[in-house]
């Protein structure tokens, strides 16, 4: 009587340490499935940070090169056309041209 009830002692307390390790083993199992995946999302969203940093750079690059063109483009204008005129006409295009530079919302009224 005695040797069976330490079998079932025993019994009892494999089935418990096998299904405790089984339940262990099983969520460590999901708990880093989870990490990686986690991990994997957060280094697809810093290559895509970074991709769009780069577009970003990019298109202020092109701005900046489109917007000085078109002031580089008025200066050369000027610079170029400036021997075109007589010379009792300079003065007149020197100031519309000044204005059409920096004040282009001032052009509505007549420069003499």
């Amino acid at each position: 009587m005695l040797k069976l009830n330490h079998f079932i002692y025993l019994f009892t307390y494999l089935l418990t340490y096998y299904l405790l390790t089984y339940v262990l083993t099983y969520l460590v199992r999901q708990v880093s499935t989870y990490l990686l995946t986690y991990l994997l999302m957060c280094q697809v969203l810093d290559d895509w940070r970074y991709i769009a940093m780069v577009i970003d750079r990019l298109q202020l690059y092109v701005f900046l090169a489109v917007t000085s063109s078109f002031r580089e483009a008025a200066t050369i204008r000027r610079h170029l056309l400036w021997p075109c005129f007589k010379p009792d006409q300079r003065p007149r295009i020197n100031r519309m041209l000044l204005l059409s530079n920096h004040d282009s919302h001032l052009l509505w009224f007549q420069v003499s």
